[in-house]
């Protein structure tokens, strides 16, 4: 049956698509050898990488079943390996409709545990497909985003995949004084101003061959953009001081903390300046307020390298967050919960009830205020969050009924879909 499985669930870093009985579809990977899943009555998700934990409706019994990565000389394979699904006792699974106790997987499989499906697609992230585009381009590549979004990692990322033979050159703009600037940008001649003893190499210099990435281009003059345009049509420069041109093969990358039509807007920014960036390639860093699945990520990642666990009513509290900080701050707070927990499952402490310490306010979101109907939907989810994410008893508190409460936190049951899953 299995004679040819070159297009087998066969490699640690399987990204399987879960479409639970309840709540949003999501992308899941197996970075484990061994997958325990176990169904449970009215149960909340979890997956912390070794143990996935799904909810039944209609079965009061549990069920529990392994997914492994298993190896077979018999079988032949890119690596000789595969994953195989058995059940634990006597509960049988569907495994593209049909009944089974024991399979197989293969790319496009779809498992159907109890209504939960999880299917195996071969798929690239959009992240993924960006950076190796951008590697290959020879057009500079612009990054927006807020402050801790992960340009700096992405950036060197793009090194790193572009294969190039320099350095990766950082340079942050705001970090200097005005006056400064062109010199570290460009570099200089001795003599070329007070302070200037000796020729200094600048970053473009510097990055020659390699990646420039120059970050807070929202933060420089009209006169720097000028000279920074000047060196993105042509690739050649003039240090401080010199009457000699230079040239510089370098991989440009830019990064700017804000979107560049508003600095247009509050004419901070040239024209000409601002054509000139968007004739590269841009990628818009989105807020991690606005990303759940990029939470789930870093605490998938951050699990797995720091061989911890992380409560699913922590997850739910993670995802719920603002994080102001981005990446940066969200990364820092578990670093922070690591070394002060002496256990290797991670649950709501002091730490977090910090970042809940903010008081209800107004706040006005481009001219606008926010309704009663998202005021209440937000004091919803806080007050869920207080009670160990317990919908009972977030109801009781707040004398509505758990229909509600599940409404407000996302996780609605849709009774046809149900009975279509349980029958596919």
């Amino acid at each position: 049956m299995h004679s040819d499985i070159k297009e087998s669930f066969a490699k640690i870093g399987t990204k399987v698509l879960l479409r639970p009985v309840y709540g949003n579809k999501r992308w899941i990977e197996f970075k484990r050898t061994k997958i325990v899943v176990t169904l449970r009555k009215d149960c909340d998700i979890v997956f912390d990488g070794i143990n996935l934990q799904l909810p039944v409706i209609f079965d009061d019994e549990q069920a529990q079943f392994v997914i492994e990565l298993e190896s077979n000389s018999k079988i032949k394979t890119e690596n000789n390996s595969y994953y195989l699904v058995r059940s634990v006792g006597s509960h049988f699974f569907k495994h593209n409709g049909n009944r089974t106790r024991e399979s197989l997987l293969e790319r496009n499989d779809t498992l159907n545990l109890n209504g939960n499906l999880l299917s195996y697609f071969k798929k690239e992230t959009i992240e993924e497909v960006d950076l190796d585009a951008f590697s290959k381009t020879k057009l500079f590549v612009l990054l927006e985003g807020e402050t801790g979004t992960g340009k700096t990692t992405i950036a060197k990322k793009i090194h790193d995949k572009s294969n190039r033979v320099g350095e990766f050159i950082h340079i942050n703009l705001s970090a200097f004084s005005e006056n400064l600037i062109e010199s570290e940008l460009f570099g200089h001649k001795k003599g070329a101003f007070t302070g200037a003893i000796n020729d200094k190499k600048g970053a473009i210099e510097m990055a020659n061959y390699g990646t420039l990435f120059i970050d807070e281009i929202d933060s420089i003059s009209k006169e720097i953009q000028l000279k920074l345009l000047l060196f993105l049509d042509n690739y050649k420069f003039r240090p401080v001081g010199s009457h000699l041109e230079k040239s510089a093969d370098v991989k440009v990358i830019l990064a700017s903390g804000r979107k560049l039509e508003d600095l247009i807007e509050t004419k901070e920014m040239r024209k000409d300046f601002y054509f000139r960036l968007k004739s590269g390639l841009t990628k818009n860093l989105r807020p991690l307020r606005e990303d759940p699945k990029k939470v789930e990520e870093i605490i998938d990642d951050f699990c797995k390298n720091n061989d911890v666990s992380i409560s699913l009513n922590l997850v739910k509290l993670y995802k719920s967050l603002d994080w102001p900080g981005n990446i940066r701050q969200f990364i820092s707070h578990l670093n922070k919960k690591k070394e002060l927990s002496h256990n290797k499952k991670l649950d709501f402490d002091f730490l977090d009830e910090e970042l809940l310490n903010f008081p209800i306010e107004i706040v006005e979101d481009k001219g606008g205020i926010d309704t009663l109907l998202k005021v209440k939907k937000s004091y919803i989810q806080l007050v869920y969050q207080k009670v160990d994410c317990s919908i009972k008893k977030a109801a009781k508190i707040l004398d509505i009924t758990t229909h509600t409460v599940r409404n407000n936190i996302g996780v609605q049951i849709n009774q046809q879909q149900l009975n279509e899953r349980k029958s596919a």
